[in-house]
């Protein structure tokens, strides 16, 4: 029965029972869910490494589960439960949820066995057979000589050397060799995630010794069986695997493997040949093992190791410039797109006969059959050539192994191939959205491997250097508006920071939502209870440039023209003093007084004010007898904007229907401009604490110049502030004001669009191909859609999602997990806007 190959292990190294010494380290994989520019980019780091890695090696791909409790862990990293007690409602609710919900997360190793070249190729052998003999015999076995450690520690930093940056490589742990071993024997029972704790010190290299042999069952001849079923190994195409306890416990693991022998007839055209980088969407939840052996001329060696040298130094240097800590893909894309060019060369290609393997695991022996089977079946079905041997299942199951040797019986199953043509595989690809931890946001379904994303608003302008901004697209009733909802929720709840928000809806949809949180405010401008006047809310050196802005927007004030210069005067923090200005109010009477001692000017710019003053939706500014809202000991602020009349596109850009607009409008215009400077204000007050400005309907916000520009300058300044901007609507292109705005805005959200011309926005502003009719009708017709009139609780959610780092993918939004919360986040109006 053959023995785990290895011996003794320190660090990320590893020496095998025969004597030779593997490097083991862990690799990203590259983002593969938006543009082509960015599926060209992976591709030739694929192609890279495999030219630049010759002999033999292995990449190893396994799928680990996530643990719910780890999940939830990441949610509440980093938070006092004692003092956040609805988060911790949150946080349990979210746990009960996550027990029936299967997610997972693959993980890939590069595994290079260091050469032996000169008088090692003598010595490594005989030390070998002497660590046997001493084995053998019961002899004390004393590790590996420093001088050796060394030695192996530099081959390994020459091959890491090699490795595209791009995949990120890291040296495993002796913890997490050991995890390896674990996973592979017990796959299909247990999918605990790896341990990461970092174990080792550096420059001490402490040796572990392997200890314990899996148990291999070709055809689980262990198993109660019929006789004429035993006698039929064609039944039996796995192996059971487990240790002593485990079988004794019947608890061990049943794996079926399978070879990919050969591509469609005439190849597969890329994009669309991702077999191993897509695996998930043919087989879920599959391990693979690539057995590559690479021969190269001496030439084409060094020309291929000189200029992945080069561009590794590239990686680096940009990586550094950027200063956030962070792997951005931008960073590399001209870095890898002149490689590209450079792989061009035939002089430089390389031949490759890799051996692919899958296998499926379960903790039955007629499940791990028929999911066999049936992967086998579907890749047949696509024209894939497969093997599905029986009496052969322990050798696979060995060659996942590293550290161990091929097996002579799989090496037919190698197909002879190049670089460019293997790299279109894709093997090495992530889907991952979203952050590290904070608030629990969406699942991820850009593969059928469903993981979850995160979100960390606060935490942007330190990591990523920008601003927390988020972007929100998409019909009526498609799920912006509770998306909008769960984050201000955390916001307020997690974060103890502060939201103030417009409620456009009839029914004080924002208004009722925000009752729910901590400590909030309700400002009614049409029935105001407290004063938005920008003098008497604003400090006194920036009141006056607001107020000259929302008087010079609601007059049509040209600033250079005589009464636009009155204006100003009037409102410098000087003369306000002088004369006793202390709000919109008492500069009216001001005004007045200056009128009547014969002033023209001062008459003329106090009747046009007085036009405004004299009607109720007036009070709210020029009343001074209310209360000022003061925000500063609130957490949620609310501006109810459902009875601010706007005005149409059309009269704005036609002088005869912008002279006769209503006073109603024009007042809605201006008030929507103070709005969007008072929230800048509120939100960059405390640098130490996160806030957000939420827009839902945005286009009410973005209805002229000073509006956007006012935005703009929020989300330019937001990120020095701590500051974030949440912005909700249906068109990206007409209602976030502007092409800066939109491109500033770094989250972006795009739900189900019935129409294509919205639809066809949204996807470029995602950042997809808007001519892909396959993604167009993804987004009109499989995006969360209606199945008689209502849109299945399962379904709903769903979305294209851009993060902060530009990685795009297919995400479900979640709800709140608490019952109070879920039932007010999902409240939909019956009558004015929501969506």
């Amino acid at each position: 029965m053959p023995q785990h190959p290895a011996a003794i292990r320190t660090g990320h190294l590893m020496w095998t029972r025969q004597g030779s010494c593997w490097a083991i380290w862990q690799l990203n994989g590259m983002n593969y869910g938006g543009s082509l520019k960015r599926k060209q980019i992976a591709r030739a780091a694929h192609q890279a490494m495999f030219r630049v890695l010759t002999g033999e090696y292995m990449l190893l791909s396994v799928v680990v589960g996530e643990d719910p409790a780890d999940v939830v862990e990441r949610m509440v990293q980093g938070v006092d439960l004692e003092t956040h007690q609805a988060w911790a409602e949150e946080a349990e609710a979210r746990l009960d949820e996550l027990q029936n919900v299967e997610a997972g997360n693959r993980l890939y190793f590069l595994c290079v066995p260091l050469t032996d070249s000169g008088f090692r190729k003598v010595v490594v052998p005989t030390r070998a057979a002497v660590w046997n003999i001493k084995a053998q015999l019961g002899l004390p076995h004393h590790g590996v000589e420093e001088a050796e450690i060394r030695y192996r520690m530099a081959q390994a930093e020459r091959v890491e050397e090699l490795i595209p940056r791009s995949f990120s490589p890291r040296r495993v742990t002796v913890a997490h060799q050991a995890w390896i071993d674990f996973h592979l024997m017990s796959r299909g029972i247990d999918a605990s995630g790896m341990y990461m704790e970092e174990t080792d010190t550096p420059g001490v290299h402490r040796q572990s010794r392997h200890i314990g042999e899996p148990i291999l069952d070709e055809g689980g001849k262990s198993d109660p069986q019929p006789r004429l079923t035993k006698a039929n190994p064609f039944k039996h195409r796995y192996v059971k695997v487990g240790n002593d306890d485990q079988f004794a416990n019947d608890e061990a693991t049943y794996q079926a493997m399978f070879a990919l022998t050969g591509l469609p007839a005439g190849g597969l055209e890329w994009p669309g040949s991702e077999l191993l980088g897509d695996i998930d969407s043919f087989v879920p939840g599959a391990d693979w093992v690539m057995r590559p052996t690479t021969r190269a001329t001496d030439a084409a060696k060094r020309a291929n190791k000189k200029a992945m040298a080069q561009i590794n130094d590239q990686i680096s240097q940009r990586e550094h410039e950027i200063g956030t800590g962070m792997h951005d893909l931008d960073t590399s894309l001209e870095a890898l797109t002149e490689y590209d060019q450079v792989l061009e060369g035939d002089e430089n290609e390389v031949e490759i006969q890799p051996v692919i393997l899958f296998a499926v695991c379960s903790d039955a022996a007629t499940d791990v059959t028929s999911r066999a089977q049936a992967a086998v079946n579907l890749l047949r079905e696509q024209n894939f050539k497969i093997e599905f041997p029986a009496g052969y299942q322990e050798d696979m199951w060995w060659t996942f192994v590293p550290g161990a040797a091929l097996p002579t019986t799989l090496r037919e199953y190698a197909q002879i191939t190049t670089s460019r043509d293997l790299s279109g595989l894709v093997p090495m690809t992530s889907f991952a959205l979203g952050d590290e931890s904070g608030m629990l946001f969406a699942e991820n379904h850009s593969t059928s491997l469903l993981s979850h994303v995160f979100l960390d608003l606060p935490s942007m302008p330190q990591k990523r250097n920008k601003s927390g901004c988020v972007g929100l697209v998409g019909d009526l009733g498609s799920g912006k508006s509770t998306d909008m909802k769960s984050l201000m929720k955390a916001i307020v709840e997690l974060w103890d920071g502060k939201v103030i928000a417009t409620d456009r809806t009839d029914l004080g949809e924002w208004a009722t939502y925000a009752s729910t949180l901590t400590n909030p405010i309700v400002v009614d401008p049409a029935a105001p209870e407290f004063s938005l006047d920008p003098l008497r809310v604003f400090d006194p050196t920036r009141a006056g440039t607001v107020a000259s802005n929302f008087l010079s927007t609601l007059l049509d004030l040209n600033p250079t023209s005589e009464l636009g210069v009155l204006l100003s005067d009037v409102l410098t923090v000087e003369y306000r003093d002088a004369h006793g200005i202390e709000g919109l109010g008492s500069l009216l009477d001001h005004l007045v007084e200056r009128g009547r001692s014969g002033e023209p000017g001062a008459k003329e710019l106090a009747g046009m004010i007085n036009v405004y003053a004299r009607k109720e939706i007036g009070r709210v500014l020029f009343d001074d007898a209310l209360p000022i809202l003061r925000w500063a000991d609130v957490s949620a602020i609310v501006i109810r904007t459902h009875r601010l009349e706007l005005p149409e596109e059309e009269e704005l850009e036609r002088e005869h229907l912008y002279r006769v607009m209503s006073i109603e409008k024009r007042f809605g215009r201006a008030m929507h401009t103070l709005i969007n400077s008072m929230a800048r204000s509120i939100c960059f007050e405390d640098n130490s604490q996160f806030a957000a400005f939420f827009i839902d309907e945005a286009h009410g916000s973005t209805n002229n110049n000073l509006a956007i520009a006012e935005l703009v300058l929020f989300v330019l300044d937001g990120r020095k502030h701590n500051a974030g901007m949440v912005l909700g609507s249906h068109d990206p292109e007409e209602d976030f004001g502007s092409e800066k705005l939109r491109d500033l805005i770094p989250i972006r959200i795009v739900h189900r669009h019935e129409g294509k011309a919205l639809a066809k926005r949204a996807l470029r502003w995602v950042g997809l191909d808007p001519d892909d009719e396959d993604l167009v009708e993804q987004l009109t017709k499989d995006t969360s859609p209606q199945v008689g009139g209502e849109v299945p609780p399962e379904r709903r959610g769903e979305a294209f999602f851009r993060d902060a780092l530009g990685e795009i993918g297919r995400v479900r939004t979640l709800l709140p997990a608490s019952a109070a919360a879920r039932e007010a986040a999902s409240t939909t109006p019956t009558s004015g806007e929501g969506g």
